[in-house]
Formats: C-alpha cells, sequence, structure tokens
C-alpha cells in the first residue's frame, strides 16, 4: 500500500473509531449500513463531532468558538478541493480532514450542505432559546437536514422527493431530541407549546 494509501486508511479508521466510541442518540456507521458506506458516514459523522464540540466549549467565549468553527470551515474547504490543510489542535483532526476531503470529492457530496451544519454551530454558540417555530425550523433546515441529504448522497440517491422526506424525518428527529434533553445544558433549544 502507498504511503497516501496508508494515510487514508489510517484516517477512515480514525473517523471510525471516534464514531464508535462516542455516545450519541442513534448508531453511527451502523453494521446496518452497506459497509461501503460505512467510512464515508463515519467521515461525515466525525467532521461534525467536531464541529459540535467546538460550538459547545461553553466555558470558551462565544466568539473565539466561532473563530474556530471558521478555522474548521476553512480546512473543510482545503480538504474538498485536494489540500490538506494545517489543522490544529490535533493531528487526529487532520486525519478526519482527510478522510472527509476524500469522502467529498470521491462522492462529488456538495459543500453546501457542509456549510449549513457550520452554520447551524455557530448559531449554537450565542441562540439558546427561539421565539417561533419557523426559527425553530430554519435551524433543524441547517442542524439536522444536511445530514439526512449527505447520507442519500453517499447511498448514492440524489432525488428532490428524496431530499424532501428525508428533510422532513431529520427536523421531526431534530425536534425531538431538542425537547428531550435530559439536561439544562443539553437543552439549549427546548420547543415547549408554552414558548412557541
Amino acid at each position: 500500500m502507498s504511503s497516501r494509501g496508508t494515510l487514508l486508511a489510517e484516517a477512515y479508521a480514525a473517523c471510525a473509531s471516534l464514531a464508535r466510541s462516542h455516545y450519541e442518540n442513534f448508531p453511527v456507521a451502523s453494521r446496518l449500513l452497506p459497509p461501503a458506506m460505512r467510512p464515508h458516514v463515519s467521515a461525515v459523522y466525525a467532521f461534525a463531532r467536531v464541529a459540535d464540540d467546538i460550538a459547545d466549549e461553553g466555558v470558551v467565549p462565544a466568539s473565539t468558538r466561532q473563530t474556530r468553527l471558521a478555522d474548521w470551515q476553512t480546512c473543510l474547504h482545503q480538504a474538498a478541493g485536494g489540500t490538506l490543510p494545517e489543522v490544529r489542535p490535533s493531528s487526529g483532526n487532520q486525519l478526519i480532514v482527510v478522510a472527509l476531503g476524500h469522502t467529498i470529492r470521491s462522492l462529488d457530496l456538495p459543500l453546501a450542505l457542509f456549510d449549513d451544519l457550520i452554520s447551524a454551530f455557530g448559531q449554537d454558540t450565542t441562540t439558546t432559546r427561539y421565539a417561533s417555530w419557523s426559527e425553530v425550523l430554519d435551524y433543524c433546515r441547517r442542524s439536522a437536514n444536511p445530514v439526512g441529504r449527505l447520507v442519500l448522497r453517499i447511498a448514492g440517491y440524489q432525488s428532490e422527493a428524496l431530499d424532501r422526506s428525508s428533510d422532513a424525518l431529520c427536523t421531526a428527529l431534530d425536534c425531538m431530541c431538542l425537547e428531550s434533553s435530559p439536561t439544562p445544558a443539553e437543552r439549549r433549544k427546548p420547543i415547549s407549546r408554552s414558548r412557541i
């Protein structure tokens, strides 16, 4: 195996390890997925996991978290273009970028979906409550719906009808997660009827 092939294998292994080791309300890169999809789903997950962790660094000022998210987005765009960016704070994150860049280029994934995710994570640094359902739905359009569309693209599907169905499901799941978060810190965006 070439050194590039070795690096790519290490990169996807790092993403899979992160996907297996981090608690989520849902399975990530499950064995139920076709084997060819798993590395790509793990790479997308790892990218989003790092971005979410940056957004959730509550003791760090919001402006610093937003700068870090912008840096992570720059790394994404460089990797999608085939450039290996310098990533901080760890080489583990550089491996994530290597895998994600390969996934984006191999499957021609739209960067706009990743940009929407970064936008939602940025909003997480400043917004704690929403005044209306339209604000909640706009957040879900950027925080949940891109994930469903990316999974569809990884599976080889590109269809407006499937996108609409996926968006409805992802929005519903995101609203349920937002409402059922068990602690106040995890419940930054409550959606109780009394407030909306």
